[in-house]
């Protein structure tokens, strides 16, 4: 009787279907310490006109073996779609960390700034950032890390602002 039961159900699963769950995401971390990061986040730094910053950034990433992308972003909105005529690109593209064995890993880029203004500068991290559209945007959703300073630029001393506006109002400016 259990047999017959059992045969003219008529669901009988003959092919199981592999699942494989998606990994979750552990986004990298960019880090704050004392005497190793430069600027420190958030900070408003004040130079002359052609002088250079280096940002020397420690990011912390689980994914020892994977390489992670960066891009710095001078002054675009966080939402920048590029739709052919407006340009959302990072400034010097996206640039690599190879893996190293370890979870830190240093940023350090140095970046000259030419003209007066206050200039909002962002550094964005993923294991892998979309190639068209908002660059801001990670292939895998949640794999994003960003941090921003603020960097006013002013003549030297004695040649005037340039129209520079005040330091202390920097924050939230945009040339």
């Amino acid at each position: 009787m259990l047999l017959a039961l059992a045969t003219s159900a008529g669901c009988l699963i003959t092919d199981l279907i592999p699942y494989t769950p998606e990994q979750p995401v552990t986004p990298p971390i960019i880090r704050d310490d004392q005497g190793v990061t430069r600027p420190r986040l958030g900070d408003l730094v004040n130079i002359d006109v052609g002088q250079n910053v280096e940002f020397r950034v420690p990011v912390d990433d689980e994914n020892t073996a994977d390489p992670l992308q960066y891009a710095f972003f001078i002054n675009q909105p966080r939402e920048c779609v590029d739709d052919g005529g407006r340009d959302c690109q990072p400034e010097r593209g996206f640039l690599a960390v190879d893996p190293n064995g370890s979870v830190r890993r240093i940023i350090s880029v140095t970046r000259p700034f030419r003209s007066t203004g206050c200039f909002r500068v962002e550094l964005w991290v993923s294991s892998r950032f979309r190639a068209s559209g908002d660059f801001h945007t990670p292939v895998r959703s949640g794999d994003v890390d960003f941090a921003t300073w603020w960097v006013f630029v002013r003549d030297p001393p004695g040649m005037g602002d340039g129209g520079a506006p005040d330091p202390s109002r920097c924050m939230g400016v945009q040339n």
